[in-house]
């Protein structure tokens, strides 16, 4: 994995919600592009969310990670809205 990959995860346009996998076998997910720094070689990721007055998740707290220790990374499913009919 290296910095332009997760550069290019952060980028897309739409943004899709992403997993970040390490190697001590432990993630982090990452909800919006704005909440993870990405430098050289590491990556300052949440570690927790909390809504904030709005209602909005906001990141709780970060943790810096090495690059080198990323195994993967994969797309949150996204939830459906529950507004299609369902078959009877």
């Amino acid at each position: 994995m290296t910095r332009e990959d997760i550069d290019d995860k952060r980028s897309d346009a739409p943004f899709h919600p992403f997993r970040i996998h390490l190697t001590d076998n432990s993630l982090s997910e990452v909800l919006d592009s704005g909440d993870i720094l990405v430098t050289e070689t590491t990556i300052f990721c949440p570690t927790a969310y909390k809504p904030d007055d709005t209602g909005r998740l906001r990141p709780r707290g970060f943790r810096r990670v090495a690059i080198s220790h990323i195994t993967r990374i994969e797309d949150i499913p996204q939830k459906e809205n529950g507004s299609r009919r369902r078959k009877q």
